[in-house]
C-alpha cells in the first residue's frame, strides 16, 4: 500500500493561510458589518418605540387628569335630580309666599276701599246737612 504522505512545512502553511485569509476575511467582514447595522437598526427602533410608549403614557395620564376635572365640574344625574328637586321646592315656597302677599294686598285694598267709601259717605252726609233742608237732614242723618 502506498500512502501518500505529505509533509507540510511551515512556509507552505504560511502560504496557504496567506491565500485563504482574504477569502475568509472579506465575507466575515461583510457579515460583521451586516450584523452591526441590524443591531443599530434594532436599537433605533427600540428607542423610537420607547419614546412612543412614553408619549402614549403621558397622553393617558393627561386624559385621566382631564377626566377627573370633568367629573369634578359636572354633576351626576342623581346630583342633578337632587338639586332640581331642591330648587323646585324653593320655587314652590316662593310661589306660596307671593300668593300670601297677593292675598294680603287684596285684603288691604278691600279695607282701603271700604274706608274710602265710608269717608265719602260721611263727607256726603256733612255736605248734605249743610244745605239746610230739614227733611233731607233727617233722612241723611239716618243713613249716616
Amino acid at each position: 500500500m502506498s500512502s501518500l504522505q505529505a509533509h507540510i512545512d511551515l512556509p507552505t502553511v504560511a502560504a496557504i493561510v496567506a491565500v485563504a485569509a482574504p477569502l475568509v476575511a472579506i465575507p466575515l467582514t461583510m457579515v460583521i458589518f451586516h450584523l452591526r447595522s441590524m443591531r443599530e437598526h434594532q436599537t433605533t427602533r427600540q428607542n423610537d418605540l420607547a419614546r412612543r410608549v412614553d408619549t402614549l403614557g403621558e397622553s393617558v395620564a393627561s386624559a385621566g387628569r382631564r377626566l377627573m376635572e370633568v367629573q369634578r365640574d359636572y354633576a351626576t344625574k342623581e346630583e342633578w335630580l337632587r338639586e332640581s328637586v331642591a330648587a323646585r321646592h324653593h320655587i314652590e315656597q316662593l310661589l306660596e309666599a307671593v300668593a300670601r302677599l297677593e292675598t294680603e294686598i287684596d285684603v288691604v285694598r278691600g279695607w282701603s276701599r271700604h274706608i274710602e267709601s265710608r269717608i265719602r259717605d260721611a263727607r256726603a252726609c256733612e255736605a248734605g246737612g249743610a244745605a239746610g233742608q230739614p227733611e233731607a237732614k233727617a233722612t241723611q242723618s239716618e243713613q249716616c
